[in-house]
């Protein structure tokens, strides 16, 4: 049979035990703050290149030597400036929230901790961290086992 019902007056169902939740270490999230800065300083590094007249004209001397017509090298110029801002930044970004939200143990930190992980495991420096991050003792700690 069951539990009989709760008399008049009581709560009608118990508490939720809390969750117990596996210990992460302490320096894990402050990696991806590092890699913030890092890709803050790549584009603060780029952005500098893109906004001095005298690192628009070495872009330029490279697509020259570089066999690119001159017709062609603003277009390709564009794509530099696009690139080597838009990518520090977006990445800069997803270091940022991967540090935030595993600092304050939320389910987007770990995704977000998971995605540049995975990134970064194509130049073989995010395996470890991948690693860690789908131990089920880690996925447990944020709340997703």
């Amino acid at each position: 049979m069951g539990s009989p019902p709760p008399s008049p007056g009581t709560r009608p169902f118990a508490a939720p035990a809390p969750v117990e939740r596996e210990p992460v270490p302490v320096w894990f999230p402050f990696t991806y703050a590092a890699g913030a800065v890092f890709a803050l300083l790549i584009l603060a590094q780029n952005a500098a290149i893109v906004a001095a007249p005298t690192g628009r004209a070495q872009v330029y001397q490279q697509l020259s030597a570089g066999g690119v017509p001159a017709g062609q090298q603003y277009d390709f110029f564009v794509a530099y400036v696009i690139t080597f801002l838009a990518l520090p930044a977006v990445a800069a970004g997803l270091h940022a929230l991967a540090f935030y939200g595993l600092r304050s143990r939320r389910r987007w930190g770990w995704a977000a901790a998971v995605l540049v992980a995975g990134v970064w495991s194509l130049l073989l420096v995010g395996i470890p961290f991948l690693h860690t991050l789908l131990k089920p003792s880690t996925r447990r700690a944020y709340g997703l086992d």
